[in-house]
């Protein structure tokens, strides 16, 4: 991973044209950061009107506090943009000078919760959110622990279990009991290493590329 974020640089006027036109129409979208590594470049877009003294059409690096949106982003690889969902109306994204962090209301009774955040060192990478007091909802909720190695970890995650209807999500009707679909995974990070273990039991097992896919005998589970 890259400590130092790169230097915001100046968009030109043929990018910026094309990224206005793909953000939303009711608010005029100014540059507020560009950073580019290894050929992919961030563009980030900030719909709250400049000061008379700033110039618009020049990025700025983003502030540590971070920045005010509503924003536009986009991932651009060379005449390619694509979209960051930065102006959906029900995320919020937190910007410093090395990440973009986004929320969205998918936490119990719709609170705002992390849902991922984007590298500005890396462009075109995601990097670990914070993990400080999260759980993950289900039955029961399953806390977040910390431990000092990789061992360490796997001893204490916690193993997160799916064999009944109540964690069903799809499939429903296709589905009998444990025998159908169960399965058990645990997941643990430590520093950049990222290990996941699933178990998976079901009677019938087919092969990718063999069955029928959505209408095979299988279930979703939460």
């Amino acid at each position: 991973m890259l400590s130092k974020p790169p230097r915001s640089l100046s968009a030109d006027d043929a990018l910026l044209a094309r990224a206005r036109a793909l953000c939303r129409e009711d608010l005029r979208f100014n540059p507020v950061d560009h950073a580019c590594r290894d050929g992919t470049c961030f563009l980030l877009l900030s719909g709250v009107e400049p000061s008379s003294e700033a110039d618009t059409e020049d990025a700025s690096p983003p502030a540590e506090a971070g920045l005010k949106g509503p924003f536009c982003g986009f991932l651009v690889r060379g005449e390619d943009l694509q979209s960051l969902g930065f102006d959906e109306d029900w995320v919020e994204v937190g910007v410093s000078s090395t990440a973009y962090a986004l929320s969205g209301p998918v936490g119990a009774r719709g609170s705002m919760e992390p849902m991922e955040t984007l590298s500005r060192s890396r462009p075109g990478y995601m990097v670990f959110s914070d993990t400080v007091g999260a759980v993950v909802d289900g039955i029961r909720p399953y806390p977040v622990r910390s431990a000092q190695s990789t061992e360490a970890a796997l001893a204490l995650a916690p193993t997160a279990q799916a064999y009944t209807p109540a964690h069903i999500t799809w499939g429903l009707a296709g589905w009998k009991d444990a025998e159908d679909l169960a399965f058990a995974w645990r997941l643990a990070r430590v520093g950049g290493a990222l290990t996941l273990h699933v178990e998976v039991h079901d009677d019938r097992v087919v092969p990718p590329g063999t069955g029928t896919g959505v209408h095979s005998d299988h279930g979703d589970t939460r």
